[in-house]
């Protein structure tokens, strides 16, 4: 079973009936749920609307097995609409235009002389064109509404010019007539309207003047320039635009250089094999920057030879200096480095380790011992003998003496506690012996809070005259001395308050 699909609106003109129309089928129930009034009776399919206001009605349909709701609206217009005239018409005398009336609906025109009517409506007609007219169009619907529109007539002549003015700036661009103009000028365009009426559009294209001003400045630097009321010391391109008087653009840009001071570096100090030349060459701009040595070489790039002192003079466009002085020298002899004499222990052995100096290539012990560091266990001196790169050969010995080393007993504390109070006030070793000790101790930060060598050497927890935290310290205890064998060790202390 389905249910009669309704209108879904009506319209209605002032004053006519309106009735709604729904299909009547026999066995459908209808139901105006929301009339409240507006309608004479909300059970039938065509009640007749009694309030004459816009409303949307909900009706509901009933046929024993379906129920469906539908709204129907109801539009009331005090007028019909007319459409389709505009509201001038132009032509050119003696020319026949026509003009439309929307909708189709019967239409009254006046004066009624001025037109040929076209269609049975009369909504459309032919109007000859001799003199200007204001035409006035009523028109009726079916339903009775009225409606009234008017257009006027309004002849042309002829030929018609019409003249305009645009201003562009160099560079701009404007789309005339199909066309892209960028220069000054008359531009027209002819429009054919009806018959030989003719429509010409002229424009003229002026251009107004851009000024473009470059200005180009060079300063040093620590110096500055003002331009347009601000003040420059970076080295770049600026521009700045204003409105002209022609209403285009003028800019003006500037161009900043900016001379770097000069820089002299030949280096303090250089180092050559005797009788080397070595060539040096510094880096500059020629364009700003003036040279001179002090000897009246005349190039940037020149020989060196030691032993002599060079210096050179910069001098910037500005005026300011700036020199260098280069020490050339030779390579000192290499000597090595075996410390100082020492006495080891009988039975016992000492490690000699060697410091070379630098640029050494080869070295060579007196005694041809094969190896860099050695053992020493015989009294006696040794020699060693090192060569550098400019051939020179340096030389340093170093004498050993042995001794009967007894035992020497030490012991070291593992905390102390510097609070004046007398008792382990101090950290020190204790020792059986008149051994020498060398003590350094660190912070956790490994900063050397102690540094001391003597027979008896003593640290009360002061550092930089300032008392040191409660923490745990490191320490390197060295004991050594004539008639005793070198010994080290390593560990912490944890100072108390």
């Amino acid at each position: 079973l389905t249910l009669p699909d309704i209108a879904g609106e009506y319209h209605f003109c002032a004053g006519a009936k309106p009735v709604l129309s729904l299909p009547m089928i026999p066995g459908l129930v209808y139901f105006w749920k929301n009339a409240g009034g507006r309608l004479n009776d909300p059970t039938v399919p065509n009640p007749t609307v009694i309030v004459p206001q816009d409303f949307d009605f909900l009706v509901e349909m009933n046929n024993g097995y379906c129920t469906s709701a539908s709204t129907v609206s109801v539009r009331f217009q005090d007028s019909l609409l007319l459409q389709g005239l505009p509201d001038t018409a132009r032509a050119c005398i003696g020319d026949t235009i026509q003009l439309t009336v929307l909708p189709d609906v019967a239409c009254t025109w006046e004066p009624s002389a001025a037109v040929i009517c076209l269609n049975p409506n009369c909504s459309s007609v032919a109007v000859p064109v001799v003199q200007p007219e204001v035409l006035t169009v009523t028109g009726m619907d079916s339903l009775g509404c009225t409606g009234v529109v008017k257009t006027v007539v309004v002849p042309e002549e002829k030929e018609v010019i019409l003249r305009d003015t645009v201003a562009l700036c160099p560079g701009e661009s404007i789309e005339l007539f199909g066309q892209t103009v960028t220069e000054a000028g008359w531009y027209c365009d002819t429009t054919g309207m009806t018959g030989s009426c003719l429509e010409i559009t002229c424009v003229l294209v002026q251009l107004g003047d851009t000024l473009t001003t470059n200005v180009a400045m060079t300063i040093c630097e620590g110096q500055s320039v003002t331009l347009f009321g601000e003040v420059f010391t970076e080295e770049g391109i600026w521009c700045r635009t204003t409105v002209g008087s022609t209403g285009c653009d003028s800019t003006v840009c500037l161009t900043l250089t900016v001379i770097p001071d000069p820089v002299a570096d030949l280096g303090s100090e250089l180092f050559l094999c005797a009788g080397d030349t070595a060539w040096i060459m510094v880096d500059l701009d020629p364009d700003n920057t003036a040279f001179s040595w002090t000897d009246g070489w005349p190039d940037l790039e020149r020989p060196v030879t030691p032993i002599n002192t060079y210096v050179l003079i910069l001098t910037d466009a500005c005026g300011q200096p700036d020199s260098s002085l280069l020490v050339v020298d030779t390579w000192p002899l290499p000597i090595p480095d075996l410390g100082p004499d020492t006495t080891f222990c009988q039975d016992s052995f000492y490690l000699l380790q060697p410091v070379l100096p630098a640029g050494t290539i080869s070295w060579m012990w007196s005694d041809s011992f094969p190896q860099l560091d050695r053992p020493v266990s015989e009294e006696g001196w040794y020699t060693l003998f090192v060569t550098d790169s400019c051939g020179q050969t340096g030389v340093d010995s170093v004498f050993f003496a042995s001794a009967f080393c007894g035992p020497c007993e030490w012991d070291i504390p593992n905390v102390f506690t510097p609070n004046g109070d007398g008792v382990n006030d101090v950290f020190r070793v204790y020792k059986t012996c008149e051994a020498v000790i060398h003590m350094r101790i660190y912070d956790r930060w490994g900063q050397v809070v102690f540094d001391e060598t003597g027979p008896d050497p003593m640290w009360n927890g002061v550092a930089r005259g300032v008392d040191q935290p409660m923490e745990v310290y490191a320490y390197v205890i060295t004991l050594s001395g004539d008639g005793f064998s070198r010994e080290v060790r390593r560990g912490d202390v944890t100072l108390v308050r």
